[in-house]
């Protein structure tokens, strides 16, 4: 009986595995609009420092189309060091969840 058991487990374990193997490449094929998959998406807008700050920058221009009156030394270094490098920001909700975080 112990004979039979062996490829049973491996029959059952190569099922398995061509399963997920068919799981993976329909996750691949079937993934949602506005996934991962959008790596060169453009932002609409970017949050910099801007005179001591909160820019809110549109298509890279030099002059920010809003400035929040935030003072940027007041927040987080993690948050300044982010403000310096700029935060990409991809839709209006984005953009308001943000301001609302920074602005409080």
């Amino acid at each position: 009986m112990q004979k039979g058991i062996k490829p049973l487990l491996i029959g059952t374990a190569a099922w398995i595995a061509l399963l997920c193997i068919i799981m993976l490449i329909a996750s691949i094929i079937f993934a949602p609009a506005g996934s991962a998959q959008d790596f060169d998406k453009i932002p609409a807008y970017t949050l910099k420092e801007y005179h001591g700050k909160i820019g809110v920058f549109k298509n890279d221009r030099s002059a920010p189309e809003r400035i929040i009156n935030t003072a940027v030394n007041s927040l987080p270094e993690f948050d300044r060091q982010s403000l310096t490098d700029g935060i990409d920001v991809y839709s209006q909700e984005e953009l308001a969840r943000l301001i609302e975080d920074f602005d409080g």
